[in-house]
């Protein structure tokens, strides 16, 4: 269906819509009847990508989990039931570490659609997340840099130490899970992952306040630009 000067109106837009009704109108007007805040649940790969709808689950008072990538989230939720000692966390929402589908799991999704899954290459997408944005910044040409040498994996593993049972060697199983082993799915989805995360800048600005558990917070810790992103040379020749 066209709109303005013949742009497409896409299944997002209209996916969208729920998420505001869902977002500003029903949580957040159950919350005032009940003289009460609702939080915002987004964790820090979300945040990375731009992963909400802005003005309907990118609200909320505060947002206890966007410190924390989806891995971190998962480990969480084991250790939770653990000390408690029961299933407060449904068993159907927690994935393994390799994030496989399994029957009766439920993959990340926004429910927004029929059979919706989420976008992200979990597990490998937040050691990426973490890597890119250590507090000596690293750069899409550095990641490409690292695979090419044959030493990505390797730099990754570190982001998974006290997360999974054997953390060393775990990035190298993510990449082969994910096709990532192949240069050409690596290359087309680091350049997804990279433009998302400089082209979502506007969202991330108008994020509720972060609870911090790292060092490179959205945030104070972690000051971005709103100018468009360029392609440097180096990375160029490093795709090439």
């Amino acid at each position: 269906v066209p709109h303005g000067k013949g742009h497409p109106i896409t299944d997002a837009v209209y996916e969208n819509v729920q998420a505001r009704i869902r977002g500003a109108s029903v949580l957040a007007g159950v919350a005032a009847k009940l003289g009460a805040l609702f939080t915002n649940n987004g964790n820090k790969l979300e945040v990375l990508l731009g992963y909400a709808t802005l003005y309907g689950d990118w609200g909320g008072a505060v947002a206890p989990l966007a410190d924390l990538t989806k891995t971190e989230v998962m480990a969480m939720a084991r250790y939770y039931n653990e000390r408690a000692g029961e299933e407060i966390i449904p068993a159907a929402v927690i994935l393994d570490d390799l994030w496989q589908e399994r029957s009766g799991a439920i993959f990340p999704t926004a429910e927004l659609k029929e059979k919706q899954k989420d976008p992200m290459k979990f597990g490998y997408h937040c050691a990426l997340t973490e890597y890119l944005m250590e507090f000596y910044r690293h750069s899409a040409a550095d990641v490409m840099q690292d695979y090419l040498a044959g030493t990505l994996h390797t730099k990754l593993n570190k982001y998974f130490e006290g997360l999974v049972a054997e953390p060393k060697g775990h990035a190298l199983k993510l990449m082969e899970r994910w096709n990532i082993t192949s240069p050409q799915e690596f290359m087309t989805d680091l350049e997804w992952f990279t433009r998302n995360f400089n082209n979502q800048v506007f969202k991330r600005v108008q994020a509720p306040p972060i609870i911090v558990t790292s060092k490179n917070a959205f945030g104070f810790d972690n000051r971005e630009s709103m100018l468009p992103y360029r392609e440097t040379a180096r990375h160029k020749e490093l795709k090439a």
